[in-house]
C-alpha cells in the first residue's frame, strides 16, 4: 500500500538556481584537492531562510526532569529534589501510573514562589498520561524543584507507581524577557 502525506497547501518551495551535485565542465577529470575547493553551488534566498528557520526550529531543545514515586504518602519532599540544569519556559507537567491507586494522587512542586500541580484521578488507567501545561513559568538555571505530595491514598509498592515529567523548553537570552510561550509547545 503506497504511502500518502498530506498537502500543504501554503507551501511553494522556491526553484534551486543550480543543482547542488552540479560540476563546470573545465573540472570533470580534476582531482577534487587540485579544484580549489568545492563548488559552490547556488541557492536561492527563499531557500536560504527556510533551511535556517527549520534549523532554528529543530534546536529548540526540550529538557526533562522526572521523579518516579513507589511511596504515596503525603510527603514534603516526597522524593529526590530536581535540578534545573538550563534556563527556559515551562511546557507541562506529566504523569503516569504504572499501577493503580486507592484515591487522587495531587504532587505539588514549588520552585521559589511558582506552584505547579498536578493531579492523577483514581480512575485514571494505568499507562494514560495525565498532562497540565505550565507555561509561563521561567525556570531558572541551578534552580532547585521541590516536589510534596499533598493528597493520596497512601499507596505504596517495591516498584513506582506513578511516575511524573517536569518539561520546559531552552530559550534564547534575548527572549526571556519577551512574553512566555502559551499553551502546550509540544
Amino acid at each position: 500500500m503506497a504511502r500518502k502525506s498530506l498537502p500543504n497547501l501554503g507551501y511553494n518551495p522556491p526553484p534551486l538556481q543550480t543543482p547542488l551535485t552540479a560540476e563546470t565542465p573545465d573540472m570533470q577529470g580534476v582531482p577534487y584537492q587540485q579544484r580549489g575547493g568545492p563548488p559552490r553551488a547556488q541557492v536561492h534566498q527563499a531557500w536560504a531562510a527556510f533551511h535556517a528557520n527549520t534549523y532554528q526550529q529543530i534546536c529548540l531543545t526540550k529538557f526533562s526532569r522526572t521523579i518516579l514515586l513507589n511511596n504515596l504518602a503525603i510527603a514534603n519532599p516526597c522524593a529526590n529534589v530536581i535540578t534545573v540544569h538550563q534556563i527556559g519556559w515551562g511546557t507541562r507537567l506529566t504523569a503516569i501510573l504504572t499501577s493503580t491507586i486507592s484515591a487522587d494522587l495531587t504532587v505539588v512542586f514549588t520552585k521559589g514562589a511558582d506552584i505547579m500541580t498536578i493531579t492523577v484521578p483514581h480512575g485514571t488507567a494505568i499507562n494514560t498520561p495525565v498532562i497540565v501545561p505550565i507555561a509561563g513559568i521561567l525556570f531558572q538555571d541551578q534552580e532547585v524543584i521541590v516536589p510534596k505530595i499533598t493528597a493520596s491514598g497512601g499507596d505504596t509498592s517495591a516498584l513506582p507507581i506513578v511516575a511524573v515529567t517536569v518539561e520546559w523548553n531552552l530559550v534564547q537570552s534575548q527572549s526571556i524577557n519577551q512574553t512566555p510561550p502559551t499553551g502546550d509547545q509540544n
